[in-house]
């Protein structure tokens, strides 16, 4: 899938690459990234773009996961939103809200669906 030239355009061209990652790639006995997981992100972040959380600035940052997942982070001037996608899809979230910079309350989210993470996502502006 084609993705306009936006804020999160290098996000998902990552998140991209991480499939070609192999058994092992951090050294340490990792799984390569589950296609499941790549396009669950990917399908998030094309579905975020209609939120208003990148006019205000907002930072989009993934990483692979040696269980075979991705570890998402949106970051905005007061919160960030950290989503963790299994290997099998599944996933959770954490809501950490900072002040002056410093993190001062981390939240479990319960995150089921697309939904949920697009509702948390709208937390950040």
């Amino acid at each position: 899938m084609a993705v306009a030239n936006t804020a999160i355009t290098p996000t998902i061209e990552r998140i991209r690459s991480f499939s070609s990652l192999p058994q092992n790639w951090d050294s340490y006995g990792a799984q390569p990234l589950s296609p499941v997981a790549i396009a669950t992100v990917d399908h998030i972040l094309v579905q975020s773009l209609r939120l208003p959380i990148y006019d205000d600035g907002a930072v989009v940052d993934a990483v692979p996961s040696p269980d075979g997942g991705v570890l998402v982070e949106w970051e905005s001037q007061s919160s960030r939103f950290q989503l963790r996608v299994h290997a099998d899809g599944t996933m959770a979230g954490v809501r950490i809200d900072t002040e002056n910079g410093k993190s001062v309350v981390w939240k479990d989210i319960p995150v089921v669906t697309d939904q949920d993470v697009l509702d948390q996502l709208n937390r950040l502006v």
